[in-house]
């Protein structure tokens, strides 16, 4: 499935990207990956050398049009048609909406969400002429249910659904040939999630969190059986099914988030 396919990954140096490039690499995929700063591919390239793909950084800003219009253009020009686009970019931004800055809100929102749909419409220009090709955005269960001193990165996630849910009925329509994809991991093992840090996630639910590994099987076997939507991790799926079903009670609990400690949660008023 993967075997010599040009394969585009943003935000490829680390976390769930870099699982997923090493995966892929593993499979025989030309991976090309985007990320803001060269020296971030260098573990990267070492790691890729001794797999069978063969690996390629881009530097580049998810959040200027361009810069990714051009990588594609440049990658079709040298390597061929791509065949998937995974917009994996993102950063946290916990804390307090009236303690964050506008412009440390916005950036949140600009590499979560608006360079999903700049990725989006970059893989579109090529791959529609090419008349294939599959566009994998990748969400959270963030973006499926509210917690507290989240809000931005809960904007960006929720956008980056009702974004790919949109497309999906206007693929339909279209019967365009493009697959689209959305994945929705819950809580994973990554420096996202500032493990331990006072808005992070805390130590004490470290057994709820999923590996890298295990999210990017999930992702493949998903996409084997072309599903329109993927949720990876036990986490997530359980959030999102109590969300549904219970919605007043699993916002409420989200609370538990904040605490250090099992005794935090459920006899001590949090210190926040």
């Amino acid at each position: 499935m993967y075997k010599n396919k040009n394969i585009v990954i943003t935000g490829a140096a680390n976390g769930i990207g870099k699982a997923l490039a090493l995966f892929l690499l593993s499979k025989g995929a030309n991976v090309f990956g985007i990320d803001l700063y060269a020296k971030l591919f260098e573990e990267l390239e070492t790691q890729a050398s001794e797999l069978t793909g063969h690996f390629t950084g881009i530097v580049g800003d998810v959040t200027k049009q361009m810069t990714l219009d051009d990588a594609a253009k440049h990658i079709t020009k040298t390597a061929g048609n791509i065949h998937f686009w995974f917009n994996n970019a993102g950063i946290s931004g916990l804390g307090a909406f009236d303690q964050q800055s506008e412009s440390a809100f916005k950036k949140v929102i600009d590499v979560n969400l608006m360079g999903v749909i700049n990725g989006t419409r970059a893989a579109l220009g090529v791959m529609t002429a090419d008349g294939f090709g599959s566009i994998i955005n990748i969400s959270s269960v963030a973006g499926m249910l509210p917690a507290p001193y989240m809000s931005a990165y809960n904007a960006s996630k929720h956008g980056v659904i009702g974004f790919t849910r949109s497309l999906h009925l206007e693929h339909r329509i279209k019967k365009s040939p493009i697959k689209i994809v959305l994945v929705c991991p819950g809580f994973v093992e990554t420096e996202l999630i500032n493990k331990g840090e006072k808005f992070g996630f805390p130590d004490w639910l470290a057994f709820m969190l999923s590996t890298k590994e295990s999210v990017i099987r999930e992702i493949d076997v998903g996409l084997r059986k072309g599903h329109e939507e993927i949720f990876p991790t036990f986490s997530g799926k359980m959030m999102k099914g109590l969300y549904r079903l219970f919605p007043k009670t699993t916002s409420k609990s989200s609370k538990v988030l904040l605490a250090r400690s099992l005794k935090d949660a459920f006899f001590n008023k949090l210190d926040i």
